[in-house]
């Protein structure tokens, strides 16, 4: 079971590739998939500080301030 990789010509960007079709295409959708999650979760941690941030601010700006 040999899955060789060779490199694509003419293409900087996309520089290895597998032989086989069939693998080449399993592989990008696996990397796909692991993008996808890891934009994912930045994309609710960024959600879940904004929600603490605008809590925080909610709280900091209703408490009363002693004015002399």
């Amino acid at each position: 079971m040999d899955h060789a990789v060779k490199a694509a010509r003419g293409r900087p960007w996309n520089k290895l590739r597998f032989e086989n079709d069939e693998l080449e295409c399993l592989y990008q959708r696996y990397t796909l998939k692991l993008q996808r999650f890891s934009v994912m979760g930045v994309v609710a941690l960024v959600v879940m500080l904004c929600g603490v941030m605008a809590a925080l601010s909610l709280g900091y700006t209703q408490t009363p301030t002693v004015h002399k």
